[in-house]
């Protein structure tokens, strides 16, 4: 048996064998990163002596550029496994704006006994092992991983072959997993859900030049990365809708995070010159503002697609303990080599976020460019049926938009299958449009499949079950969307009119009100309670919310329609009949969906002209036929023959 000298610094219970990087706390093991050792043994080897923060991240990182961050992650994870209380500093003293201290009694000694005596301490340990940029690990088959790192246990035994350690290193990850296991089910028990999934955020990067350029850019960085997260079904991230908010300069993470309700925040800057991109990003703990990781990436703009591989990587591993072979694939997976294409596509997102017809129409513009540049690009497909199919729903005719929505969206399938999202799309064509039930069901669950935690998704197939009339189901999915994105208007005013076809107003009037306290400028929020108001019988309430309304985005036909019928209902027929002659003229001029008069006639009880409006919205293909059967504002229409008539025209159930 061989002998070499060793090193040992012992303070309090704790013993560091520097040979081995080891430190026993009591004899036990005390498991730690890499480099979180090495910033332990650059403070132990100098005790007492202030180490400014630039010399100890030159000592632990010596060919590395690292944000500070790092080092006071490091410093955070030692405390917490040296055992100190909070705000105390029994072995690491903080020295304000300079630096750290080690100011616990450090004896340092020499040992040239053989190997056997340090296995008396112990019989085994766990090390993190990190080549280049990234973790490794190097024992076979072990796939067990922390969010520092992969694990490899090293018996410290000779004659042990490789068969045998493998073995062993097998055993380890089993008790690894087990362990794990029973975090989550106590997670789970504390929780009351399935699965510990962990939400996150990712913040609009912050462009540190001013101009479009860089505003664009730092928001469609958040959206690939999102993209690229959300297939991982381990975390749940916000959609790009519910952080649109945050592109302005100056939001702190934290503040954002515990708004946004999630666990951890992604927060980066981004800076463009010429044909280089800096990048500075760091992964922030919302429970505390400590930083989880954080990294800067300097380099070629064509190398955009490389960067959002590291990142997106980085980012699962520092908040999973596992990823699937598939998840990982998609991790790395990029739809455009080509970076003008991938430019005019986040110029695309940009606007579509917007959500105004004029928005609407210049990222279809952008999404066509990067087409041209790049003709197998999914994304930019499925980005532009997006975008057709809002205004097809929302501003404009209907015929004249979803047939394009649905080119778009089968050209994006037809190129690739795996996109949830174009699923969706496709899904609310079917819905919207066609009002082929089965064929929407059909690809809602394909979308699901392929992404579980899409927000959308959930929404659009509460849709479908609220149109057949599976109200119970409705709401289970609308209450699992915005469980997803619990800060999104329109989600919370979903789950508001779910309650109102259901006729339970009392609960759609709270979640409006809920709404509200988010934005109380919200037209989504306001136009529900509004819409609850009047449903219940509350006039006054509805007429002093529709009057805000109208200050706010004018005299919209929708808005005008509603507050038609409430003055009917309310018994005022003359000022109802005001607003009709209104709408008449404005259709003139400007795309008028026809359910809008199928409202205000069935509010006035005149049946014979609710029903002629109802057929032309038939013919016109208006999607606000999707609620034809569960529309409490058409009940009166509903003991006619007329009606069961459309209803099996539209192939609803009865």
């Amino acid at each position: 048996m061989s002998k070499s000298s060793k090193n040992f610094y012992e303070f309090g219970p704790f013993r560091i064998d520097a040979a081995d990087r080891l430190l026993l706390r009591d004899g036990e093991p005390v498991l730690l990163a890499p480099k979180v050792f090495d910033t332990l043994m650059a403070l132990v080897q100098q005790p007492g002596r202030i180490l400014e923060k630039d010399e100890l991240m030159r000592e632990v990182w010596p060919d590395s550029f690292v944000e500070e961050a790092n080092l006071a992650h490091n410093v955070f994870t030692l405390r917490k496994a040296l055992g100190e209380e909070k705000n105390s500093s029994k072995y690491i003293e903080t020295i304000p704006r300079r630096g750290y201290r080690f100011v616990a009694n450090v004896v340092e000694m020499q040992s040239d006994a053989p190997d056997v005596i340090v296995q008396q301490h112990s019989r085994s340990h766990i090390v993190i092992e990190e080549y280049g940029d990234e973790p490794r690990y190097t024992a076979d088959q072990t796939t067990a991983r922390e969010s520092l790192g992969y694990l490899r246990w090293l018996p410290k035994r000779e004659g042990w072959n490789a068969r045998t350690v493998s073995l062993v290193a097998s055993v380890v990850v089993i008790l690894l997993g087990l362990v794990f296991y029973f975090w989550i089910s106590k997670k789970a028990e504390r929780t009351g859900t399935d699965s510990p999934l962990k939400p996150i955020a990712i913040l609009p990067f912050k462009s540190i030049s001013a101009g479009l350029s860089d505003d664009y850019l730092g928001l469609g960085m958040a959206d690939a990365l999102i993209t690229k997260l959300s297939n991982i079904e381990q975390i749940i991230v916000r959609p790009t809708s519910a952080v649109t908010k945050y592109v302005t300069l100056g939001q702190d993470p934290v503040s954002a995070g515990r708004a946004l309700k999630v666990e951890a925040v992604l927060d980066g800057t981004i800076q463009k010159l010429n044909d280089r991109i800096r990048v500075t990003v760091q992964l922030v703990s919302v429970a505390d503002g400590t930083p989880l990781w954080a990294e800067k990436f300097d380099e070629k703009f064509t190398d955009i697609f490389t960067l959002q591989d590291s990142i997106s990587g980085r980012v699962a591993a520092a908040l999973t303990f596992q990823i699937t072979g598939k998840e990982r694939d998609l991790l790395a997976k990029r739809y455009t080599e080509d970076i003008e294409a991938y430019q005019l596509y986040l110029k695309g997102r940009y606007f579509w976020n917007k959500w105004t017809p004029e928005n609407l129409k210049k990222s279809i513009q952008y999404y066509n460019r990067a087409i041209e540049k790049d003709p197998g690009y999914a994304l930019a497909y499925a980005g532009m049926a997006d975008a057709y199919n809002v205004l097809g729903i929302n501003y404009a005719s209907p015929k004249e938009n979803f047939p394009k929505g649905r080119a778009a969206a089968a050209k994006a399938l037809e190129i690739d299958d795996t996109l949830a999202e174009a699923h969706a799309t496709m899904g609310a064509v079917n819905y919207f449009y066609d009002w082929n039930w089965p064929a929407a069901e059909r690809e809602l669950k394909r979308a699901l499949e392929l992404n579980q935690n899409y927000s959308i998704g959930h929404e659009l197939y509460g849709y479908y079950f609220r149109s057949t009339g599976r109200l119970d189901e409705a709401l289970t999915e609308a209450k699992r969307a915005l469980e997803l994105d619990p800060l999104s208007l329109l989600l919370n005013a979903d789950l508001a009119a779910t309650y109102s076809f259901r006729r339970e107003y009392d609960l759609a009037l709270d979640q409006s009100r809920k709404a509200i306290e988010i934005d109380q400028n919200s037209i989504t929020a306001l136009g529900s309670l509004a819409r609850s108001s009047s449903l219940k019988g509350m006039y006054q309430e509805a007429f002093t919310t529709y009057t805000k309304m109208i200050s706010l985005i004018g005299r919209d036909s929708y808005l005008l329609a509603t507050l038609a019928y409430t003055y009917a209902k309310s018994g005022n027929r003359e000022e109802a009949q005001k607003l009709l002659n209104e709408l008449t003229e404005q259709s003139k001029v400007s795309y008028m969906f026809p359910y809008c008069k199928v409202v205000i006639y069935a509010g006035l009880g005149e049946k014979d002209l609710a029903f002629e409006w109802l057929e032309r919205s038939y013919e016109e293909k208006d999607p606000n036929m999707v609620d034809v059967k569960i529309d409490p504002m058409l009940d009166p229409l509903r003991s006619d023959g007329r009606y069961s008539n459309l209803l099996r025209r539209m192939g609803l159930p009865q």
